[in-house]
């Protein structure tokens, strides 16, 4: 599988998580940019980076998306389709972050 797909697969996984959950997403397809992703409900906005973790995100990167972020007070994700935070379920990183720590926002 090339890493655009296997990219973009990561992207559309993490896009059905988040709208299981209730939020928009909007999608910037072969994003180049800081985020992949923009997630919004009612009093909350995410901005998700989606990475599969063989290509990983730079600190450089990171600490953008965190910046990004805080000029409009969203949340910054890198989601991955690998299972993080302790979860024992194989899913998408953001399913994990959404149900493991609730975002407490």
């Amino acid at each position: 599988m090339s890493h655009y797909r296997a990219g973009r697969l990561v992207e559309h996984r993490n896009r059905e998580h988040l709208e299981a959950e209730g939020y928009e997403v909007m999608r910037a397809a072969g994003s180049k940019g800081k985020r992949d992703l923009d997630a919004i409900k009612p009093g909350q906005q995410l901005f998700v980076q989606c990475k599969t973790l063989d290509t990983g995100l730079s600190h450089k990167d990171w600490d953008r998306l965190i910046e990004l972020s805080a000029w409009v007070g969203a949340v910054p994700i890198l989601g991955t389709r690998d299972t993080v935070n302790g979860c024992q379920e194989s899913h998408s990183s953001v399913k994990c972050v959404l149900i493991c720590s609730r975002l407490r926002l």
